[in-house]
């Protein structure tokens, strides 16, 4: 059978006490959850990390309580054994490996940080395959004991190296104290052997201790003073002297012929206690005190053929037992039981027992189960349970030295003697009236009895001495207010409380009064349905059918109300029971809750932990010598708070496999239960984390929470669940702490895991820093831009202020002088005419200078129509014609305020010379394009000038002056006769 799909959680089913075991030793048979179950199991060993590996027919497991790795042939690169029949598993903690051997020659090697096979081959000798039966871990060598003999290999470099004095003998197992090898061979017997001198010191032949010839060695376990055997002969103990080996035949003979035979397994626990299994027993052994116990025996428990091969046992660090039998995997719990159970599902009885509704253990030996179909008779050191009568239901069980012994049954109230039944009446004829009655209490106070009737009687009242029955069922006593009774408990010296199915009272047997009691649940519901009641500490513990548990104060007031919201684990509560008065133990529907009264902490027992089922009855529950006896529908349960103190491990957790889903759908994984900082690719979809805390004892009930320090402070509570989910992490450095608790609600110390999310391109820091480089360069090149803005707007503004001062100062200052000529009277006409000259020129000016700041008319084809408007008038009054214009492609070209200014001021001087100096009968402006920007060409037919006498006073130093605060040049091209012709470009 492969384990190519093996992993995931084990899950944990529980076997109870057989009928004629002596000692209560819960067995777990343990199974992984899938279809695969791991069966024909060799060898059980455990690393230094504390996981289980375990060998088997199939291949090679590594568990962690609920996890599960395989190794087999034939499956990943990873996990690829050579050989799938592993028969040896060494641990070789120095060097962190583990070293696998297969019966058909194959040796593998598995990093036991990695879980991954370093090395694998098959092993050869004299061009066989080397069939091996047991590996043993020797310094720098790992000793191979095979078919052929004795062979060592080296750690290092894989050399094989045969041991000359065992060549061609069939070795079944060895074993090396010091520097000396033990052989276990058939043919040459038991072999000494000085590793150190390479020479055999002794020799033991097999008739020196078995009368077979024929034997077979199995495994081998290691005392105090030798070393014993476990062969198809029985166990073999032998004694190491100095320099030989003694058999000391007389060590087992206390134990019956019965345990003499075939011994598979064999282990040796840290009290030195000797385990072994034969074909149907598993038997516990001490030679020194000569006891023994049967801790299993399959013929008679009747689990199938469960335990009937256990091939080999193994002791783990915690001291408990681990059973490799051919059905499966077994744990024990190697300590002092604190559950003990006898259930109908897995014991042999005399009649199956169904719902035992009261218990009544007389003795250590002796316990009375009254049940649905009987009265049973159980013992639990035997774990016997026998009928002692069958099909009628029993309600009750009840014995004291005064009345000797009452049993209620469905045919009413008896008297039990020498194994008969009587009808109550014949020892007590005041029951006549009460024949038929049935009970579930009885509470003693001296002569007087209160007794608790089963079928709506109420309470009886029972005067031993004067032989005085009263019945109070509610009819006729008003003191009383229903009939019906679930329990009656003793509270004081002369009362006892009643508890029934609405009221719970308080009844004295001195005065016969009794006070009801109705608890309010809240303002619209009461508490009902009392089954029990105790009293811890002044504080009255009372058990609410569907409500849980509420506590009352010494006047019977409510205190408080305890149920599955404070951690029951049901609130279908039935018995309740006080020990040391620090727990308070509570049986439900569902499972054993035991109520820690200091600190209210809640811990659950479940059939996992031992008990007979999950499920209690409501009266079926009793104390004796501090030991707790309750049960339910398929059996019973002893339960030993004494033994509570035992601690459970505290589990140790571990991150062993991690992984993560890539955008193309591809996983990556890694196994690395040292792993404390894992890288997470800017690909990932998502990272899985999966973690163990080691568990044996009860892995189903180990709960894990997290967190992640950088997102909370608050742990997260996964309950059972071993692995977490990240998504949508964003990149950086995350610290995951990872703890585990037991069923006892201890938490283990922090696991902490550093994730490092790496981020994608564009989360880089880099990227960061040159989108912030780039954001501060625009903004710096805007914030530039700007003030370049505002300074040429200055400038524009600064140059139109120089304008008005110039033109329009010197303009109105013309203006005054000719005015005051006027006034004066001098030439008048003339000064007026120059004062309308002047003011029309200064309009003119003004007009121009409010276009250059209108933003509204700022493109080339303005640029013309304001040329046109100025020179047409002041040429045509010189009888010149001016044509201006510009091309199609140019004229919604858009030109800066600096560029129209200028560009204006510059046509209108070259169009002002050319008619004051030109005598031209034409002027032609034309805008065309040049690149991005424009050319402006003016051209009169003049009689032009000569350039070299003229160049400086034509005004052309102002033009050039304007064109360069553009970035554009002027050229003048004349000559006489020949016109002027006045180029503007950009530079």
């Amino acid at each position: 059978m492969g384990f190519k799909y093996l992993s995931s959680l084990i899950l944990f089913a529980v076997l109870w006490l057989s009928a004629k075991s002596q000692q209560s030793h819960l067995i777990r048979p343990v199974f992984n959850s899938d279809a695969y179950k791991i069966t024909n199991i060799r060898e059980i060993t455990q690393d230094q990390y504390g996981f289980i590996w375990i060998g088997t027919q199939d291949g090679l497991v590594r568990s962690g309580s609920k996890i599960v790795e395989s190794y087999t042939a034939g499956i990943s690169e990873k996990h690829n054994l050579k050989t799938s029949d592993i028969r040896s598993v060494v641990i070789d903690s120095a060097n962190g490996k583990a070293w696998v051997s297969g019966s058909s020659g194959g040796i593998n090697v598995i990093n036991l940080i990695t879980g991954q096979i370093e090395y694998s081959n098959l092993l050869y000798s004299s061009d066989k395959a080397i069939s091996i039966s047991r590996l043993y871990n020797y310094g720098e060598f790992i000793l191979i004991a095979s078919s052929t003999g004795v062979f060592y290999i080296n750690k290092k470099n894989f050399q094989l190296t045969k041991v000359k004095e065992f060549s061609g003998v069939n070795i079944f197992n060895v074993l090396i104290q010091k520097d000396k090898l033990i052989a276990f061979t058939q043919s040459m017997g038991i072999v000494f052997y000085d590793l150190s001198r390479s020479r055999i010191i002794q020799q033991i032949p097999v008739r020196e201790f078995s009368k077979s010839t024929d034997i077979v060695f199995y495994e081998t376990a290691i005392t105090q003073n030798g070393f014993i055997v476990a062969s198809t002969d029985g166990l073999k103990p032998f004694k190491i002297l100095e320099n030989n080996i003694v058999y000391d035949g007389e060590l087992f003979n206390f134990m019956p012929n019965s345990l003499k035979g075939i011994v598979f397994g064999i282990c040796i626990d840290q009290q030195q206690n000797i385990w072994f299994s034969t074909e149907n027993n598993l038997v516990k052994t001490n030679p020194f005190t000569k006891q023994y116990s049967i801790i299993r025996n399959a013929a008679v428990d009747k689990i199938s053929d469960w335990l009937s091969s256990v091939y080999t046992l193994f002791c783990d660090v915690e001291n408990n037992i681990w059973l490799g039998c051919q059905q499966g995997l077994a744990y024990l719990k190697n300590s002092n039981p604190y559950i003990k159970s006898i259930s109908s599902k897995f014991n042999s009885c005399s009649g199956k027992l169904t719902q035992a509704y009261y218990i009544y253990p007389q003795n250590d030996s002796t316990t009375y189960v009254c049940a649905e179909n009987g009265l049973y008779k159980a013992n639990f050191k035997k774990g016997e349970m026998a009928a002692l009568f069958s099909g009628t239901a029993f309600d009750y069980y009840y014995n004291d030295e005064q009345i000797g012994t009452l049993v209620s049954n469905a045919n009413g109230l008896f008297t039990y003697e020498q194994n008969k039944l009587r009808p109550i009446t014949f020892s007590y004829p005041g029951f006549r009236i009460l024949r038929k009655v049935r009970i579930n209490s009885i509470v003693r106070f001296g002569d007087k009895y209160i007794l608790g009737t089963e079928n709506y009687k109420g309470v009886i009242v029972w005067n031993l001495r004067t032989g005085i029955i009263n019945n109070f069922d509610g009819k006729n006593n008003n003191a009383f207010k229903e009939s019906i009774i679930n329990n009656v408990v003793q509270i004081s010296k002369n009362e006892a409380a009643i508890l029934g199915d609405t009221y719970f009272s308080v009844f004295n047997i001195e005065t016969f009064v009794n006070k009801t009691y109705t608890i309010s649940k809240d303002s619209k519901s009461n508490y009902s349905i009392y089954f029990d009641l105790v009293k811890v500490k002044q504080k009255y513990y009372v058990a609410c059918y569907g409500s849980g548990v509420i506590v009352l104060d010494s006047s019977f007031k409510l205190e408080k109300e305890i149920s599955t919201q404070n951690g029951l684990s049901n609130n279908g509560v039935y018995k309740l029971f006080s020990w040391n008065d620090s727990l308070l133990f509570i049986t439900t529907n569902n499972g054993l809750n035991c109520l820690n009264i200091r600190n209210n902490k809640i811990k659950t027992y479940y059939e996992t932990d031992g008990l007979h089922d999950n499920v209690f009855e409501e009266t079926s529950g009793n104390i004796l010598n501090d030991e707790i006896y309750a049960g339910g529908k398929s059996g019973i349960s002893k339960i030993i708070p004494a033994n509570f103190s035992n601690t459970v491990p505290v589990p140790e957790v571990f991150i062993y496999k991690l992984s993560t889903t890539l955008t193309n759908n591809s996983i990556t994984d890694t196994v690395n239960i040292n792993t404390s900082l894992l890288y997470v690719s800017n690909n990932s979809i998502q990272a899985n984390i999966n973690f163990i805390g080691i568990n044996y004892s009860n892995p189903e009930r180990t709960v894990y929470q997290y967190r992640i320090t950088e997102q909370s402070s608050s742990w997260i509570n996964l309950s059972t669940q071993n692995f977490i989910t990240l998504i949508g992490l964003s990149p950086g450095t995350y610290h995951l702490q990872i703890k585990a608790a037991n069923e006892d609600g201890v938490w283990s110390e922090p696991k902490e895991l550093t994730l490092k999310f790496l981020p994608k391109w564009y989360q880089t820091w880099w990227f960061k820093l040159f989108v912030f480089l780039t954001i501060v360069g625009i903004i710096y090149a805007f914030y530039t831009y700007r003030i370049r803005q505002i300074k040429m707007q200055h400038a524009i503004r600064k140059n139109i202020a120089t304008d008005l001062h110039d033109d329009l100062g010197s303009t109105l200052n013309s203006v005054k002088v000719f005015t005051n000529l006027a006034i004066s009277g001098v030439k008048q006409e003339e000064s007026l005419q120059q004062v309308k000259d002047n003011l029309t020129e200064a309009t003119m000016s003004l007009r121009d200078m409010i276009w250059v700041l209108d933003d509204s008319l700022d493109t080339v084809d303005e640029l013309v129509t304001r040329l046109k408007q100025f020179a047409i008038p002041v040429a045509g009054a010189s009888n010149i014609e001016a044509v201006i214009k510009a091309d199609s492609e140019v004229n919604s070209r858009q030109l800066t305020k600096e560029e129209k200014r200028n560009l204006f001021l510059i046509c209108k001087e070259a169009i002002n010379n050319s008619i004051k100096y030109s005598s031209a009968s034409q002027i032609d402006v034309t805008i065309t394009a040049s690149g991005k920007k424009i050319q402006i060409t003016t051209v009169d037919n003049g009689k032009g000038f000569n350039m070299d006498e003229v160049k400086k006073g034509y005004g052309l130093k102002n033009m050039q002056y304007r064109a360069k605060q553009i970035k554009f040049k002027v050229t003048l091209t004349s000559a006489i006769d020949k016109g002027t012709e006045i180029n503007i470009k950009p530079l």
